[in-house]
This record gives structure tokens, C-alpha cells and sequence, in this order.
């Protein structure tokens, strides 16, 4: 086994499955063993989203870095403040996730230094972020991007790298 490699035994109904790949591989046959032996995990995996943070941090990672520190940073122009406000904060919640952010909360100033837009247009767009259910306000200026917004934006990073690749292709 490789350092890389990742080796889970699992148990279920007194069947067995020995997996052992990268993390990606592992996962999918763990996921799959238990829906053939326990159907109604199946059922119940296709309507619960749960966040892949490893294909997430790949399709936000040419639009923006996070340093060691925790620090954001969008890299590319993203086009409206929303876009540039919900990258930041899925940024914020990906590094947490990561262990490299104490938490996913972030104030308005950090988030107007990371998207690199005024402070003034920051709180107009979190307010509107806000009642659309983008974003929750967790404190006194404090903000972390909600569930469905983490669905929007990483469709919309998507979208722009997309975008960037397919204007990069008509340039050459």
C-alpha cells in the first residue's frame, strides 16, 4: 500500500468489502457496497447533498488561492460582486473545512479585501445575498455562505471557468 493509498474494511449485515485506492475510489465503493446491501441508503444518497470539498477546491482554484494562513484571494476578474462575495465566502468555508481558517465566518471588510470590491457595494450585495438565501449573517458584521449558496456559486465557478477556457481557445 502506497502513502497515498487508503485501505477501509467494512462490516454491514454480516457481509464484508475490503476497499483499498485513493480517497476518491475508496469512498465510491464504500458508497457502493452499502446501497446493494442496504437499498433504502440508496434511495435516501439521492436526495441528500452533501458538499464534495476536493471537487470544489478544484473548480474554485483558478478563480481564487487561499493561502497557508487562510487568507483569500480572488485571482481572476470575476464579472458581478455576487459572484466575487460568494467565491470569497465558499473560499472561507472550503479552508475551514481544510483546518487552514479557525471558522467560515467572515467580516465585510476581510470580504471586500478578498473580492477586491468596495466596502459600501460588499454590504449592499450581502444584504441582497442574504434575503435570497445565499449567505447567513452570523454575528455583529459577520457572514458565512449558506447551503444553497454553496450549490449557486460553485455552479457559477463553473460556468466561469468555462467561460475562461472557451475565450482562451478563441485567442489561440
Amino acid at each position: 500500500m502506497t502513502s497515498n493509498q487508503i485501505k477501509v474494511q467494512v462490516e454491514l449485515n454480516g457481509l464484508r468489502h475490503v476497499v483499498e485506492g485513493d480517497s476518491d475510489q475508496v469512498i465510491r465503493e464504500v458508497i457502493q457496497f452499502i446501497s446493494r446491501v442496504c437499498p433504502p441508503f440508496d434511495i435516501a444518497s439521492r436526495l441528500v447533498w452533501s458538499p464534495d470539498y476536493a471537487k470544489m477546491l478544484e473548480t474554485i482554484s483558478d478563480l481564487a488561492k487561499i493561502s497557508t494562513s487562510g487568507e483569500i484571494v480572488v485571482t481572476e476578474a470575476v464579472p458581478s460582486s455576487d459572484q466575487a462575495i460568494g467565491l470569497v465566502l465558499l473560499c472561507a468555508q472550503v479552508a475551514y473545512k481544510f483546518g487552514k481558517r479557525m471558522n467560515d465566518e467572515m467580516s465585510v471588510e476581510e470580504i471586500s479585501s478578498a473580492a477586491g470590491k468596495a466596502v459600501k457595494t460588499v454590504r449592499n450585495t450581502l444584504v441582497e445575498m442574504v434575503k435570497a438565501g445565499l449567505v447567513e449573517r452570523t454575528g455583529r458584521g459577520t457572514y458565512r455562505i449558506s447551503t444553497n449558496g454553496v450549490i449557486q456559486v460553485q455552479e457559477a465557478a463553473k460556468e466561469l471557468n468555462e467561460n475562461e477556457m472557451s475565450n482562451n481557445s478563441t485567442i489561440e
